[in-house]
């Protein structure tokens, strides 16, 4: 597990609105000018690493702040998303050296780590990191960034992220497990 130690606990999330999201991407969403200027749409802070239920279609999303690991150990991250996402993880506590530790290019069902929008789909590309050697104690930046490109799917407007992990030779996180809470 984690411990903010002195942080407040909180997940910070930005929200862009875009138009070209039923055929963009990721890059689409870091390269406009919104998303370069910091000129959020809405923000809100989360209890846990998540984005549960926007309300909005062809939007664009932030998660951020930071993981202070409770003990020294291997961890590996899950993202659930709705369209696409992507996980990143700085070594220390400074933004300008977060990287890429996990992407999801699939759509997948809320809390559905290792499934797609049911359990009868498979993923071609889970969206888990590999094992990551944290230490206890330690701050670390964390940003997970999603896009939403469709107005619908399967009837359901999904807009979520989820962002869970494992510790060690734990077992993977199942398909509906809790986030990484606002403790972590």
């Amino acid at each position: 597990g984690f411990n903010n130690g002195a942080d407040i606990g909180m997940w910070l999330s930005k929200f862009y609105g875009y138009t070209r999201a039923t055929d963009s991407t990721l890059l689409d969403l870091v390269e406009a000018e919104k998303y370069q200027n910091n000129a959020y749409d809405n923000i809100k802070v989360t209890e846990g690493l998540e984005i549960e239920g926007y309300g909005q279609s062809l939007w664009g999303g932030e998660l951020s702040g930071f993981l202070t690991p409770k003990q020294d150990g291997d961890y590996v991250f899950y993202l659930a998303a709705d369209d696409e996402a992507e996980l990143w993880l700085s070594t220390d506590d400074n933004t300008e050296n977060l990287a890429l530790i996990a992407d999801r290019r699939q759509a997948g069902g809320y809390r559905k780590y290792t499934a797609g929008w049911d359990d009868s789909e498979t993923l071609d590309q889970p969206g888990r990191s590999l094992s990551i050697s944290l230490k206890a104690g330690q701050r670390y930046a964390i940003k997970a960034l999603v896009r939403d490109g469709v107005e619908s799917y399967k009837n359901q407007r999904s807009n979520h992220l989820s962002v869970a992990c494992r510790f060690g030779n734990e077992a993977a996180p199942v398909d509906g497990a809790e986030p990484i809470a606002n403790e972590y």
